[in-house]
């Protein structure tokens, strides 16, 4: 995370009590399995087909982007990626 970054506290699912953030500087916790860009691509294209493209599109772009991103920000590209595909078209 970005030392210049506020760590926001998380809400629970009734919006009301704090869920405790680990202290700053506390040991990390294990990496995540590593997956390729097609996997990712893939996987995102199964969950919603008639929005493959979409998937394609977008993974194309944070592909294309990712060397530039500390890795936070990447994670958070990637979701915000998964959400947009998963969205709702209707609205």
């Amino acid at each position: 995370m970005s030392p210049h970054r506020v760590r926001t506290p998380l809400r629970d699912t009734e919006g009301s009590n704090l869920i405790p953030l680990p202290p700053m500087g506390a040991a990390p916790s294990p990496a995540m399995p590593q997956f390729t860009w097609d996997q990712l691509e893939t996987e995102l294209a199964a969950l919603r087909p008639e929005r493959a493209m979409l998937a394609r599109r977008l993974v194309a772009v944070l592909r294309s982007r990712s060397a530039q991103r500390p890795s936070d920000e990447l994670l958070r590209e990637v979701l915000c990626t998964v959400w947009t595909v998963l969205e709702d078209a209707e609205g």
